[in-house]
């Protein structure tokens, strides 16, 4: 969905289930492999499921800033949410991360999406209609930063 908004070459590497670090841990092949000019970063909502280390959490989205930066292409860190008591708000690691690691950061507002169930396929996962929602949010926020022309 964001390859057809954006009209942009996108590689969906991401591995269901996946944690962080195991996704960080594969970007330098996988950057090698595809040559990218904008790396996207969606990660850490199964480490926030899971209840798992913080600590293991910033390490690998830290990993994944600096396999860009080695590699001297863009990166984007997407915020992911958590849920309270209120309902699902992003949780703030990702904008740390983001600070400490001079990497542009975004949020696609996906608590937002998933607080409407209309939009959700379960609990934690959007349906069609939901993913379309997140590719624009998506798409406007890479235009706010200032990757995304038109």
């Amino acid at each position: 969905m964001l390859a057809t908004m954006t009209k942009w070459t996108v590689v969906n590497a991401g591995v269901p289930g996946e944690l962080a670090q195991q996704g960080c841990a594969r970007l330098e092949p996988l950057v090698a492999e595809h040559r990218p000019e904008l790396i996207l970063v969606f990660l850490g909502g199964n480490d926030i499921l899971r209840r798992g280390s913080i600590q293991a959490l910033n390490e690998g989205l830290a990993h994944c800033a600096d396999v860009a930066r080695g590699a001297k292409v863009p990166m984007v860190l997407f915020a992911v949410p958590r849920f309270e008591l209120t309902g699902f708000a992003d949780s703030p690691i990702f904008a740390n991360v983001a600070k400490s690691s001079k990497v542009d950061f975004l949020t696609p507002q996906l608590g937002k999406l998933l607080g409407n169930e209309k939009l959700r396929a379960d609990q934690v996962h959007l349906n069609a209609d939901g993913y379309r929602a997140l590719a624009g949010n998506v798409a406007e926020e890479l235009r706010r930063l200032g990757y995304l022309r038109h």
